[in-house]
């Protein structure tokens, strides 16, 4: 940090003095803190001091140091600054560890349900081949009666799916496949 050449000692007096003050006040920083801190306020310091006008040298770097504020002022707001920082990135990691956890046990859930799924539809699919017009989907009058295998009903239910029952299942099969590759990446990936 260069310091600033007044013109009246009084002025360097009281230049160095709220120098001395706010480098008191930051030694609990580290240097790099500390260096930032002291840079800023010499830098604020030096630009408003050679935007004035015809005022006095004195008077006008008591004026900017009030609206600067005390040292400790300074200390504080900084310290206060990067402290939200902190708890900003913490809470951000924390947010995305939580929503990835979230995004995996919902994932669990969908494989656990489509595993089920295609193991009831290859059991399903063998019972068709084994017993075509009793296994498959089921409407009556054009209304939903059953899925599966269905040994009941009149002469209007009808199995309407036929042979896709097994294109059902293969795909079925592949999207658990898919899900579960998707879902072993986003734990690798979180690691």
């Amino acid at each position: 940090m260069q310091s600033i050449k007044f013109e009246e000692k009084r002025t360097t007096q009281l230049y160095e003095k709220y120098l001395k003050e706010l480098k008191k006040v930051v030694k609990k920083l580290n240097e790099e803190d500390r260096n930032e801190i002291l840079n800023e306020v010499n830098s604020h310091i030096f630009e408003a001091y050679h935007r004035r006008k015809e005022e006095n040298e004195y008077d006008f770097l008591n004026l900017i140091l009030q609206k600067l504020g005390k040292p400790e002022e300074i200390f504080r707001n900084y310290v206060s600054d990067n402290i939200s920082e902190e708890k900003s990135e913490e809470t951000d990691t924390i947010t995305k560890k939580v929503s990835n956890k979230m995004t995996i046990y919902f994932l669990n859930f969908i494989v656990s349900l489509i595993y089920v799924s295609s193991i009831l539809l290859i059991i399903t699919s063998y019972y068709k081949i084994q017993h075509p017009d009793q296994t498959g989907l089921f409407v009556e009058n054009g209304e939903f009666r059953a899925i599966g295998i269905h040994t009941g009903g009149g002469p209007e239910v009808k199995e309407v799916l036929g042979n896709g029952l097994y294109f059902l299942t293969a795909l079925f099969i592949l999207v658990s496949f898919v899900l579960l590759r998707f879902k072993t990446k986003l734990i690798r990936k979180q690691k």
